[in-house]
């Protein structure tokens, strides 16, 4: 329903993987930004099974696998928590398995171009828009557009039974 909502095109369990004998699924595959995502409850340790598998992943693709962490929601729960610790998020696993700083969906303000980003950095920014050092990327985490696709996820999700935490 997230990416519906966004238009952003998806495929659901697109491809499965063979790491090494060990068959993966990633849940979502983005192709016009070329991510590959999986939905996780909460942050992986390094050791877990998870996380291996994401780190091989993305070494044998070359390029980073993203993994969700949080419910689906803005990056912080409410204005009051803004500037504390992040409670909704990506994370990009990196081929060799070092993992990267959080990350989330952000709508270019000027011209509504959506992708993933970094604190204060425009991350993989799809569009041709000069956005001065002075923009603060997670001011632009919260747009409406961005704000009613999380509404939908998540009433999507409690319609099959989940319940709001």
């Amino acid at each position: 329903m997230f990416f519906d909502a966004l238009n952003i095109p998806y495929e659901y369990e697109k491809e499965g993987f063979d790491l090494d004998g060990v068959w993966y699924l990633p849940d979502f595959y983005l192709p016009l930004h070329d991510y590959w995502i999986d939905v996780k409850a909460e942050e992986l340790l390094p050791n877990s099974d998870d996380y291996k598998k994401l780190s091989s992943l993305a070494t044998q693709i070359g390029k980073d696998v993203y993994y969700t962490v949080g419910s689906v929601w803005t990056p912080y729960e409410s204005e009051s928590d803004f500037g504390k610790e992040l409670k909704n998020y990506y994370r990009p696993i990196h081929p060799g398995g070092n993992i990267a700083s959080h990350h989330w969906w952000y709508e270019c303000p000027k011209c509504g171009d959506l992708c993933l980003v970094c604190f204060g950095k425009p991350g993989d920014k799809k569009c041709d828009c000069i956005l001065t050092g002075d923009d603060n990327l997670l001011q632009f985490s919260d747009t409406p557009h961005l704000v009613e696709a999380y509404k939908r996820a998540r009433q999507a999700r409690f319609e099959y039974g989940e319940s709001p935490s």
